[in-house]
């Protein structure tokens, strides 16, 4: 019942740590972005996709907090896509110095001093108490900033991670130089806003941009690989049978199905044979051609007349229902090595019933999502009216 609870609670929400006011530099940045993948997008539509991100970031604060920290156990932290998101966003609209490092620290923490620091990649994934320890301590000196190896060996993704403790130094490297690009950053934060760019509302959106996903598959009105939403499951079990029989009557057709088809078939031991045999189907026809060859119809023992019952185990029959009425298959290579040719007329047409697993399964899904959608743009509309 958490889902559903959930859905009552998330209409009257306290205020987050958000960003809803945006500068008109802001925007203009944000829009030009936006419109590098959609070219037709208007400031009006960027502001309100804005706004809706920062509900949804408000929203993760709230019922999802561990997504504001990292979206998966492998992946990044959400910190560290928000850090390469913001330099990437205004990299040509300020100066940001060129990451250099000493030539001490290029030669110090090589490959072999990352395989003593860190040892073999722990079967877990968590470092042993004094491995961590160690780093917590570790501040590493580039230039005039501090670099902590701990803050920075946990913000990294499982691969990441696992490069490490193999010695890519390289890899160390370009790391510590993505680090360096976001310290100069902050440098510039006074540059910033005197053009208009506040750092604290940057980060926000990046922050929302990064959560944005998870937490629309999380309200179940989009959907994520590998990832299934709580509250359609729950909105599932609520469906009544006459809310699934409703949605049967007016969605019948979706239901629709080939349910027979009438076809002819022949089948050789070589593909030449059936190469050949294709280019006369195509001369005289099918029929003609069986009866001039001398060939077995392999439908003949259902009197062509093919069923689904049948294609259940028969892979012939299946690939019979796979093409399209009145259609002349090419060559196809059969599961044992050999070679077949089908010819299929017409395809009669049927309804799945009311009590199939077919139907209620895609009812379910669609009322469910339905529902959700319709309860999240409610909660996103009060919670816009109430800025």
């Amino acid at each position: 019942m958490r889902a559903m609870l959930f859905l009552v609670g998330f209409l009257s929400l306290p205020v987050w740590s958000i960003t809803t006011q945006f500068t008109a530099e802001e925007l203009a940045l944000l829009t030009k972005r936006y419109q590098q993948y959609s070219p037709n997008i208007s400031s009006s539509e960027v502001k309100q996709k804005l706004l809706e991100e920062q509900f949804l970031l408000a929203q993760a604060n709230q019922y999802q907090p561990q997504l504001v920290v990292r979206l998966s156990d492998v992946g990044f932290s959400t910190d560290y896509h928000a850090k390469r998101y913001l330099i990437d966003l205004l990299i040509n609209e300020i100066t940001i110095s060129e990451p250099t490092l000493s030539a001490k620290v290029i030669k110090t923490y090589n490959s072999l001093w990352l395989k003593n620091m860190l040892g073999t990649y722990p079967n877990t994934g968590e470092l042993q108490t004094a491995t961590r320890d160690k780093l917590k301590a570790l501040n590493i000196k580039l230039g005039s900033f501090n670099f902590n190896f701990d803050e920075f060996y946990h913000s990294l993704s499982m691969q990441s991670r696992f490069k490490l403790h193999q010695g890519d130094h390289n890899y160390l490297l370009a790391e510590m130089k993505n680090w360096l690009r976001y310290q100069y950053l902050l440098t510039q934060k006074t540059a910033l806003a005197k053009q208009g760019y506040q750092l604290d509302h940057l980060t926000d959106i990046a922050t929302a941009t990064i959560v944005s996903p998870s937490m629309r598959s999380y309200f179940g009105i989009s959907d994520m690989m590998h990832s299934q939403s709580a509250l359609l499951q729950e909105l599932e079990q609520t469906l009544s049978e006459s809310q699934l029989n409703q949605f049967y009557i007016t969605h019948k057709e979706q239901f629709r199905y080939s349910s027979e088809v009438f076809a002819t078939g022949a089948i050789f031991v070589d593909k030449q044979s059936a190469d050949d045999f294709y280019q006369l189907v195509q001369k005289i026809g099918f029929a003609n051609a069986l009866k001039k060859m001398n060939y077995q119809d392999i439908f003949a023992q259902y009197h062509n007349r093919l069923t689904r019952n049948h294609s259940r185990t028969n892979w012939l029959i299946q690939s019979a229902f796979n093409l399209a009425a009145n259609s002349l298959s090419t060559v196809i290579r059969s599961p044992d090595g050999q070679w077949v040719l089908i010819e299929t007329g017409e395809k009669k047409q049927d309804y799945y019933s009311f009590d199939s697993e077919t139907v209620r399964y895609l009812a379910k899904k669609s009322l469910a999502k339905q529902q959700a959608l319709a309860r999240y743009q409610q909660a996103k509309q009060q919670w816009l009216k109430a800025l």
